[in-house]
């Protein structure tokens, strides 16, 4: 963070860096949150400029692999719609998704998978129809402050450095990058300080599924049901005709036997997989590595670590279990941040509210993933399920300490246990869009965050498709 009185500002600019635009509001960061972010600002009527460091949007959604996008629905009907909905109905009219479909583990209510490529295209063209710039491969260096607000950020390409003012601003970094220049007090990890583990999911192409669909009920002790009535019935409707996507947890046994006869260096006591969206194709959750993804050295090793892990396991799968003896290795992909900071806000949003589903008087969004912990240090996990939606109000997406920043996704305002329900893919779009527009009609409005009006972001939630919370 540069604080600088507004002449300094002016005066550097004009000596040393360019100004690429000036804008009601900027988003920093294209994953999920900020795609949706970017575009319920600029549907509110905000001239909008979303960058994102990474070479596409929405992060492992594209980059992933990621095993299916959770989840829109709780236990009795559809939660989460607006911009994260309208992307689900463009990836299925271009035919890159099912929709949603019944989780068979009976972890969440649904799932969906989606065909990353086709997923960018997706995003890049409501991008496009909604009037947003976007800029990337373009990071957030530093920002300006000034009389409790930032001024604007100072951004970095491959090749330049360039300025871009906004009159508000979304962090959906993930990690609260753009908050922490800014000097925003924040959380992160347990009350240990330990973070859930970074993880790199692998693709393999050529699964037997029919064979793998069998493997499961000849094993199914070796498997993990929260409700096994959901996989029976698929089983009962004759599914097993059809490559329709699974959802597994398990093979333990295998892993601990990988893991006795030195032939897997991570020790594990069960892996989550889908059968991807493509025929024969398989995402698997697997690998660990303990550290800090604020780190660029702990990111580095994670990575390097779980492209090793996910390799042992591919080997291990082909020699071992029938179904993936003739699979092939499609991908290892972009280590993946569960976890890091946390800004604070004006609310702060517990594991309490979630469990007890509560609804907030000023909600904005709502979620209804399970408590899914990661832990450090862990073979395993930790989850609490969650069958009703809970809301997420205002407060959890308002700085506390910078009148003209807003958050949405992973970095919003919430303990630990919290985060590890509103970090998922559906969630975060759906703070994302709820920021964007918070940040759009604070612009419209000249008003600092913490005095918008409920009634008012309300009716723009309306408008925009998002379920009333």
């Amino acid at each position: 963070m540069t604080n600088r009185n507004k002449a300094e500002t002016v005066d550097l600019l004009h000596k040393n860096i360019p100004v690429y635009g000036e804008f009601d509001v900027l988003v920093v960061g294209g994953g999920p949150a900020g795609f949706a972010a970017a575009i319920g600002a600029a549907r509110a009527g905000a001239k909008t400029v979303l960058i994102e460091a990474g070479p596409a949007v929405l992060a492992n959604v594209t980059q992933g692999p990621l095993e299916a996008i959770m989840t829109f629905h709780d236990s009795t009907s559809q939660v989460i719609k607006g911009v994260a909905q309208e992307f689900i109905d463009r990836c299925t009219l271009l035919g890159g998704s099912t929709g949603h479909i019944t989780d068979t583990t009976g972890y969440s209510s649904t799932i969906t998978p989606f065909s990353p490529e086709i997923a960018k295209l997706a995003a890049y063209e409501m991008i496009e129809e909604a009037g947003v710039s976007l800029y990337l491969q373009t990071s957030a260096e530093d920002c300006f402050r000034e009389e409790g607000a930032i001024s604007l950020v100072m951004a970095k390409s491959r090749t330049e450095r360039f300025a871009l003012i906004a009159k508000n601003y979304v962090d959906c970094t993930g990690d609260g990058d753009l908050a922490y220049l800014a000097g925003c007090s924040f959380e992160k990890g347990d009350e240990n300080g330990k973070l859930q583990p970074m993880t790199s999911l692998m693709r393999l192409g050529g699964v037997d599924y029919k064979g793998l669909i069998n493997y499961v009920c000849e094993n199914k002790k070796d498997f993990k049901f929260f409700d096994e009535r959901i996989f029976e019935e698929w089983l009962i409707e004759g599914r097993t005709n059809e490559q329709r996507p699974l959802h597994l947890w398990g093979f333990g046994s295998v892993l601990k036997k990988g893991h006795d006869e030195g032939c897997l260096s991570l020790k594990r006591n069960e892996m989550h997989i889908i059968t991807g969206f493509n025929d024969n194709e398989a995402i698997i959750n697997f690998t660990r590595y303990d550290g800090d993804g604020t780190s660029v050295i702990d990111r580095t090793q994670a990575q390097v670590a779980t492209v090793k892990q996910a390799y042992e396991l591919y080997v291990w799968l082909r020699k071992t279990v029938a179904p993936f003896k003739d699979s092939w290795l499609v991908s290892i992909g972009t280590v993946g941040i569960r976890e890091g900071r946390r800004i604070k806000g004006k609310y702060h949003l517990t594991k309490d509210d979630i469990i007890a589903g509560r609804t907030f008087a000023d909600s904005v969004a709502k979620g209804a993933f399970p408590i899914d912990i990661h832990k450090h240090g862990s073979d395993s996990m930790e989850s609490i399920v969650i069958r009703q939606s809970y809301s997420i109000p205002m407060g959890c997406l308002i700085s506390n300490d910078i009148r003209n920043l807003y958050m949405g996704g992973r970095c919003i305002s919430c303990s630990h246990e919290a985060q590890a329900s509103v970090r998922i893919t559906a969630t975060a779009m759906a703070t994302g869009q709820a920021s964007g527009i918070m940040a759009a009609l604070a612009s419209k409005y000249n008003s600092p965050n913490y005095n918008l009006e409920y009634t008012t972001v309300k009716e723009e939630l309306e408008k925009q498709g998002i379920l009333p919370a």
